[in-house]
C-alpha cells in the first residue's frame, strides 16, 4: 500500500493511526521522539572519518512491526518496560526532551501509575537539574508538575551551556603574543613598552646587577658601585678600604670622630 515510501513517511502514517487512551499516547510519544532525533541528526556536524554513525531517527519497517507487536504483548513486554523504567537515568549529555520522551514511553508501556512514576522520575533526573528544581521551591507534588519543571529547567540549562560555549575569553595584545585575561592575576594591564624593551635586551648577554645593563657582570662593571638592596649606604661606605672618608678621620680626636660619624649617619 505504501511501496516506495521512506521510513519516515511509513512511521508517521502508522503512528498517526494508532488510537486509544494508552496506544494513542504511546504512539504520540514515539512520534515526537523520532522527530526530535531526526532534527538532532540534521543539525549535527559532519562525521569525522572512521567515526561510528548514530542510529537512524526513524525505524525501518521490520523494526516498526516488531516494536508495535511487542507493545501489544500483554505479559513479557510490560515486565520488560517496567524493568527498563527502574534502571533509567538521564545521561550526562542527554537532552531533557529526549529523556522525558523515553521516560514517558516506558511509563505508558509498563502501565506505571503517576504517583510511582513521579518518584522514579525524580530519581532518574540528573542531580544538577534536580537541585535547580528544588531551589525554585515550586509545586512538584505530582508527576505532571515535576515533568513540566524538569523540561523548563533542563531547556534553560541547555541554553545557558550553548551561550557559554559560544563566548570566547577576552585577550590582551602584548607585542607579538596574545594573552588571555583569565591568566592575569593582578588585574593591571601590562606595560607593552616594558615588555618590548625586555625582549629586545634579553639577547645581549648577561645582566649586570650593579648598573642593570646587559653584556657584562657586576665584577666587570666600570660604573660606581651601588649598595645592595636593603643594605644601608653607611655600611657600604665603611666596607670600602682606604677611601677618602677613612683618610679624613685619621688624626681626629674621639669627640671629633663621634660628631663626624653622627653627621654621616644623619
Amino acid at each position: 500500500m505504501m511501496d516506495g515510501a521512506n521510513d519516515a513517511t511509513v512511521v508517521a502514517a502508522v503512528y498517526s493511526r494508532l488510537m486509544g487512551p494508552k496506544t494513542g499516547r504511546w504512539a504520540q510519544v514515539r512520534l515526537d521522539q523520532c522527530m526530535a532525533a531526526h532534527a538532532a541528526l540534521v543539525a549535527a556536524p559532519p562525521l569525522a572519518p572512521g567515526a561510528v554513525p548514530p542510529p537512524p531517527a526513524w525505524p525501518a519497517r521490520a523494526d516498526l512491526e516488531a516494536e508495535i507487536e511487542g507493545f501489544f504483548l500483554p505479559g513479557n513486554n510490560q515486565e520488560w518496560a517496567r524493568a527498563q523504567l527502574l534502571r533509567l537515568h538521564q545521561g550526562p549529555r542527554q537532552r531533557i526532551d529526549e529523556f522525558l520522551a523515553q521516560f514517558e514511553a516506558l511509563k505508558i508501556q509498563s502501565c506505571c501509575v503517576d504517583d510511582y512514576a513521579r518518584d522514579l522520575l525524580e530519581r532518574a533526573l540528573q542531580r544538577k537539574l534536580l537541585e535547580q528544581i528544588y531551589l525554585q521551591n515550586m509545586q512538584r507534588d505530582t508527576y505532571a508538575r515535576l515533568s513540566t519543571l524538569a523540561r523548563e529547567m533542563g531547556r534553560a540549562q541547555e541554553l545557558f551551556l550553548i551561550n557559554m560555549q559560544s563566548q570566547s575569553p577576552a585577550r590582551y595584545y602584548q607585542g607579538q603574543n596574545y594573552s588571555s585575561s583569565s591568566a592575569s592575576t593582578s588585574g593591571i594591564p601590562m606595560d607593552i613598552g616594558a615588555a618590548d624593551t625586555s625582549s629586545q635586551q634579553r639577547g645581549k648577554g648577561p645582566q649586570c646587577y650593579n648598573c642593570q645593563l646587559f653584556g657584562h657582570i657586576a665584577r666587570e662593571c666600570t660604573k660606581p658601585r651601588r649598595p645592595h638592596r636593603g643594605q644601608p649606604q653607611a655600611r657600604v661606605a665603611q666596607a670600602q678600604p682606604e677611601d677618602d672618608r677613612l683618610n679624613t678621620v685619621r688624626g681626629m680626636s674621639f669627640a671629633e670622630m663621634q660628631a663626624f660619624f653622627k653627621d654621616l649617619k644623619d
